[in-house]
């Protein structure tokens, strides 16, 4: 239901000044292939965090600004020194040491990624983003400990569409076909 999505969140987008809808909506434009759209929701981003940073400077902002970084492809360690900005200004904000643990697990760093998600599970127990992507780092790394994370989650969350998507690698990996069809098929039910 991405297509939903958009247009839920283009109203929102144009109806207030809320970078973080804004980077959303750039993010479901680039998976859905619209890349002028993506381009144009990125420009237009950019110009409402130039002009809030003369008035304000929210942790949601600041968050923002790096989840834009990131979309715009820049440099990974001055992405990460600007989440460490972020969450040294905002110790409690488990969402940014989220996004930096999302960002090293997307280049392979689990060792940094295990730290941001463990940090952000001190702040939040329960932050559902923070488990899955410890479960996906441990598990990438081989780590036994992907199991007990992965257990964790599954009794808070069965549904978790990423938790889901992990165990249907597991069963790729293992060769198991079958199973992984019956996990995605339980998606769409």
């Amino acid at each position: 239901r991405i297509d939903e999505a958009i247009e839920v969140l283009e109203g929102l987008a144009m109806s207030a000044i809320d970078p973080a809808t804004m980077v959303r909506l750039a993010q479901l434009y680039r998976y859905r292939g619209r890349i002028d759209d993506f381009d144009g929701i990125v420009r237009l981003t950019e110009q409402q965090l130039q002009s809030l940073s003369n008035y304000r400077r929210g942790r949601d902002d600041m968050l923002a600004l790096g989840q834009l970084m990131v979309l715009k492809g820049e440099d990974p360690r001055a992405i990460l020194r600007h989440f460490s900005t972020v969450t040294n200004a905002f110790p409690t904000y488990d969402e940014a040491f989220v996004a930096a643990g999302d960002l090293a697990l997307s280049k392979r760093a689990y060792d940094v990624a295990e730290r941001e998600y463990s940090q952000a599970l001190r702040v939040n127990v329960e932050n559902q983003d923070a488990l899955v992507g410890l479960a996906q780092c441990y598990y990438h790394a081989s780590d036994p400990r992907a199991e007990d994370v992965m257990a964790s989650l599954q009794t808070m969350n069965p549904n978790h569409p990423q938790l889901r998507l992990l165990h249907v690698e597991q069963f790729l990996d293992l060769g198991q076909a079958d199973e992984a069809l019956t996990v995605l098929d339980s998606v769409t039910m």
